[in-house]
């Protein structure tokens, strides 16, 4: 028996202890100091329970099953749902010090409505019949403007999307009564 290689050990800090995740059995533990310690170094004094959640592990079975969980995520990826991203733009009214998007240069774009067209033609095609959802995304894909607002209601008419999600900074929101959103049940 071996210390699984798809185990993640790591400090929470010096005081707190530490996390023990195994990526291929999904289970997580916070361990103590003293305990995180001695995983690390490689120790251990309950093989049993380690063995149980996937930590401890024979390295042939454990191929077996990293073998047998691709073979399922493979199988299921052609049915799952699929996200897709629309980026109407990277235009941004927020100064964010942690932006990782600041050195974009926001495109002047106008009508985006045959960009709109073009993608639902792709997603219908590409997509047809599975589950999907689009997430809007960019420097800030909801400032309030006319065009945000048209993108916008083009994503939630119906038959487009069942769900909408979108990412967005902590202060641009557009409202409700803007849009006129759909309830969904």
């Amino acid at each position: 028996m071996e210390l699984s290689q798809h185990n993640i050990l790591t400090q929470l800090g010096e005081e707190s202890g530490w996390l023990l995740v195994n990526l291929l059995s999904g289970e997580a533990d916070q361990l103590g100091p003293e305990e995180g310690e001695r995983l690390s170094r490689g120790e251990y004094e309950n093989p049993a329970e380690l063995t149980l959640k996937g930590y401890l592990v024979k390295p042939e079975e454990e191929a077996r099953r990293y073998k047998r969980a691709y073979l399922d995520f493979v199988e299921s990826r052609a049915t799952d749902e699929v996200q897709l991203f629309y980026v109407p733009s990277y235009a941004c009214n927020f100064d964010c010090a942690y932006c990782y998007q600041a050195g974009y240069e926001p495109e002047q774009r106008g009508d985006q409505d045959a960009v709109l067209d073009a993608f639902f033609a792709y997603v219908e095609g590409a997509f047809a019949g599975r589950r999907k959802y689009v997430t809007l995304f960019g420097g800030e894909p909801l400032l309030p403007n006319a065009a945000s607002v048209r993108v916008v209601r083009r994503l939630v008419a119906p038959p487009v999307c069942p769900a909408v999600r979108e990412q967005a900074g902590a202060g641009a929101r557009l409202r409700e009564r803007q849009v006129r959103l759909p309830v969904r049940a």
